[in-house]
């Protein structure tokens, strides 16, 4: 039988350890939450990165969010502006089209008069 020898931790001070699963892990609010394989980042430096980036908001209970996922605050104020400003403006049409729209209710409107 074959057995895995698990890795030890990079330093003593090193924030997460190799899980049985073979990735690095780290225990969070009661729960476990995994950064990466340990064969694939021995030092464990690439995992370190990416807890560091998401500490804060596991700390707080919340999902981490990827950069570039969603919509974002600024990027949606530009789309509100954007349609704010086009829905603004009257809309043009061809010349030729509007002058039958714009004839059709005056001529309605002066037959009535007429049969009145």
């Amino acid at each position: 039988m074959i057995q895995s020898i698990r890795p030890k931790k990079p330093r003593e001070d090193f924030p997460l350890f190799p899980h049985a699963s073979g990735r690095w892990c780290k225990k969070v609010l009661g729960r476990a939450v995994y950064f990466g394989k340990v064969a694939d980042d021995l030092k464990g430096e690439r995992a370190l990165n990416l807890w560091l980036e998401q500490r804060d908001d596991l700390l707080a209970g919340r999902t981490p969010r990827v950069a570039g996922d969603g919509l974002t605050v600024p990027i949606s104020s530009t789309f509100f502006s954007v349609s704010s400003r086009t829905r603004s403006r009257p809309a043009r049409l061809p010349s030729g089209t509007s002058t039958p729209w714009l004839q059709a209710p005056r001529e309605s409107s002066t037959a009535s008069r007429a049969k009145r």
